[in-house]
């Protein structure tokens, strides 16, 4: 009677087992289109004895398919797109303030171009008021074509910090549902694990558009979060914030700090390199204050050299010293603070024409000399014009843009190709589920029929 009883046992085990497996193959088919999911399958294993011949069969654990290794590249893939893509903004307004035409003037390569223009006009009737005026306007087309400029540069590096902060937010809020679910993780039976493992797995990758990381699990399952300068920003159940800070050395731009879960503060701005963060802040930090000292620079010397020349000449009021521009006090903030001299602005006698103040008003000679800041090595130390210059600014920022729309393209194709890989491994292939479907299906009937014929076997015996 034992032997017979072990055997419906077994039997009972087969339909249970058979019936998990169905369930969790129904699981895969139905979460097919599941953003994040991962393929899983229940691990059978035999219940050793006391029953003489084994006690049938169980489920131990749930197998997910992954491959950990392909899961950190699809992260890094994942943090170098979005780093190349957060670039793509603030890139495309500091080129646009550098050079587009945008309805509102020229850039101010093609403003200078036109104050040329415009004093070569003057040479020819050196005392025509409106052809003086003309020279003013051109003058103050430029400054205000540079300060547009700089304001561009300067609502780039406005736009990076702004978005900085609310994507240290939004790192936090990642870490500390990534802490709750190592808990839970840790805490809950193998049945639970799948699902909180591929919640967690999609709010690592949302981390990782944020910032670098390194994920290492551990026995319990749950994993380790490391970021940039090697900071534990998760560990287990315990995570900290990241927090964007007003730092008046930063010029009222934000710092980054990790406080942990004992409210200890880490300085980690310089050690952020990758994500969407690290490369806002390489934008904010390096490439819009690289861009700023040069047009500041390009400011400077293009006041400096008209204002050496301007200075020296008469106007048709016989009166000289006077500048053209308003004289920058320092190359830093040049470009923002350019501008048409107040002792010429909208007068336009005050523009000096001549060298020769017994000339006026006839004389041009001066005009002939500032006519040469053109071509002359005035920018840049004596090593280049002005045009060359900005060509450099433009070339510059040209260059970036074009490397870094290239790198999206890139990153793009570089990740699909490892989601793709990843798919493979971890993705659910409709075949062969059904394949699966049908073997369990198949032990389900087995089992059943184990079950038919034991009962039969014990009525007969009742029989007896």
């Amino acid at each position: 009677m034992g032997g017979l009883f072990s055997i419906l046992n077994q039997g009972h085990t087969g339909l249970s087992t058979s019936r998990y497996q169905i369930n969790v193959t129904s699981q895969n088919v139905t979460n097919v289109n599941t953003p994040g999911y991962t393929r899983r399958v229940g691990i059978q294993s035999p219940i050793t004895s006391p029953p003489p011949g084994g006690g049938g069969v169980q489920v131990t654990d749930i197998h997910r398919y992954v491959n950990e290794f392909l899961d950190q590249r699809v992260l890094l893939g994942i943090s170098y797109k979005a780093a190349a893509e957060s670039a793509d903004s603030p890139l495309s307004q500091a080129e646009s303030a550098l050079a587009a035409e945008d309805g509102v003037g020229l850039d101010p390569a093609s403003a200078l171009a036109e104050l040329f223009s415009a004093l070569t006009r003057l040479e020819s009737s050196p005392s025509d008021s409106a052809l003086r005026q003309d020279v003013l306007s051109s003058a103050g087309q430029v400054c205000e074509r540079i300060n547009t400029a700089a304001d561009g540069i300067q609502d780039a590096r406005d736009e990076a910090d702004f978005y900085l902060r609310d994507m240290a937010e939004q790192a936090s809020e990642h870490m500390q549902k990534i802490a709750a679910l190592n808990r839970q993780i840790g805490a809950n039976p193998y049945e639970a694990a799948p699902d909180l493992r591929d919640q967690r797995n999609q709010h690592l990758q949302a981390l990782a558009e944020l910032i670098d990381i390194r994920v290492e699990e551990d026995h319990l399952g749950m994993v380790t979060v490391i970021g940039s300068g090697g900071i534990n920003l998760v560990q287990g159940e315990v995570t900290g914030t990241l927090q964007a800070v007003t730092s008046v050395t930063l010029g009222g731009f934000a710092e980054i700090n990790f406080v942990d879960n004992s409210g200890i503060s880490h300085p980690v701005t310089h050690a952020i390199r990758g994500g969407a963060m690290g490369s806002l802040l390489e934008i904010r930090d390096h490439t819009m204050v690289e861009l700023a000292n040069d047009l500041d620079q390009y400011a400077w010397d293009l006041a400096t050299s008209f204002n050496a020349v301007h200075s020296t000449g008469f106007g048709l009021d016989g009166a000289t010293g006077r500048d053209l521009f308003l004289q920058p006090a320092t190359v830093a903030g040049a470009a923002a603070a350019i501008a048409i001299d107040p002792s010429v602005d909208g007068n336009p006698d005050a523009v000096a024409a001549a060298t020769d103040p017994l000339g006026v008003p006839g004389d041009n000679t001066n005009l002939h000399l500032l006519s040469a800041i053109e071509t002359d090595l005035v920018a840049l130390g004596g090593t280049d014009t002005l045009s060359g210059s900005y060509g450099k600014i433009m070339a510059k920022i040209g260059v970036k843009k074009s490397s870094n729309d290239s790198e999206i393209l890139f990153r793009n194709d570089s990740l699909s190709q490892l989601e793709s890989l990843r798919e493979e491994v971890s993705g659910v292939s409709i075949d062969e589920e059904m394949i699966s479907l049908v073997q369990y299906q198949r032990s389900y009937e087995a089992a059943a029929k184990v079950i038919q014929t034991t009962d039969e076997m014990l009525a007969k015996l009742m029989e007896l």
